[in-house]
């Protein structure tokens, strides 16, 4: 399930500087793969305190997070249309953070092991420090039942990149070993569902219809 909403657009004129409010790399590669010229401009929110005190069910704290950072940047850079994005993975009720230890990383592989998930992938645009347009996409992916031999070297080639990613797994590389079956489109499972993303940035005068 896919949602998504839109405010009134601004002026063509106002919209020549794109911002991503982002550090990750796979989000900048996304949109360089794609054509589409930005600036990169990470925020500084806490994600893990908003997820923490905000209430929110792991769809919705995607959304959050997204609008959070998206708004952030724009308040810095208000003439500019400010792109955040996030993600949260929910599975058995509960949803998981980016693991911070090898540890940590054995466990979520256990907890996935031959079951379903949801990659919630949120996306908002600010301008001026508004909301102007907001998307989220879920994503259910199914891991296969892999073994705990599996485990253990994943978990090493996980810690040995330095990358710390919900679910522990970069699908673009390595990651994609851990699945049986996928439903949603891969850039939404790498952090930016492109296609809704550059329908809006065509209505804002970003792309060329």
């Amino acid at each position: 399930m896919n949602d998504a909403s839109y405010s009134e657009k601004p002026d063509q004129a106002e919209t020549s500087t794109f911002i991503l409010a982002s550090a990750s790399a796979t989000r900048q590669e996304l949109l360089r793969s794609a054509g589409i010229a930005f600036v990169a401009s990470p925020s500084a929110v806490d994600e893990r305190r908003i997820q923490e005190q905000g209430g929110f069910s792991p769809k919705s704290a995607a959304a959050a997070l997204a609008r959070a950072k998206a708004l952030s940047v724009s308040i810095e850079y208000p003439a500019a249309l400010v792109l955040g994005a996030d993600q949260t993975l929910e599975c058995d009720g509960l949803s998981l953070h980016k693991a911070d230890s090898r540890a940590a990383v054995i466990e979520q592989l256990q907890l996935l092991r031959g079951k379903p998930h949801c990659l919630h992938s949120a996306m908002a645009l600010a301008k001026d420090g508004v909301i102007l347009w907001q998307y989220t996409e879920t994503i259910t992916l199914h891991c296969r039942a892999y073994s705990d031999s599996f485990i253990q070297d994943y978990a090493d080639a996980v810690c040995a990149s330095g990358q710390r990613v919900v679910g522990c797994y970069a699908f673009e590389s390595i990651g994609v070993q851990l699945f049986d079956t996928v439903s949603g489109s891969q850039s939404g499972i790498l952090g930016l569902p492109l296609l809704p993303l550059c329908a809006v940035l065509r209505e804002l005068g970003v792309l060329k219809e």
